[in-house]
């Protein structure tokens, strides 16, 4: 049995609950790794730093700021990336502005 034949199997025998399940999204990163869109993606400090262009340390004040909502999962902050590129635009529109304003 191949490695699709297999996920086959195992999907066309998951419980149907409601009757419905729910789509998974093919991240592309792995073929034995699949994204539920209902969960939203999360990125580390470092990554929301360089999605910003800034220094981890300038994402840590916008945290403590409450300008940017994170969560400590064990030992790390996680932020939603939606949220980060949301605070990104955000950012260019503002700096757009300035621009304007020069």
């Amino acid at each position: 049995m191949t490695s699709a034949e297999h996920e086959q199997t195992l999907l066309d025998n998951l419980p149907a609950g409601n009757g419905t399940i729910p789509d998974v999204v093919d991240t592309g990163e792995s073929p034995h790794m699949r994204r539920d869109p209902e969960i939203p993606r999360l990125v580390g400090m470092t990554e929301a730093a360089e999605m910003l262009g800034v220094v981890r340390q300038r994402i840590w004040q916008l945290i403590e700021e409450d300008k940017l909502p994170a969560v400590m999962v064990g030992r790390i902050y996680v932020l939603r990336e939606q949220i980060v590129l949301e605070h990104k635009a955000q950012m260019d529109i503002e700096r757009a502005r300035r621009d304007k304003q020069d």
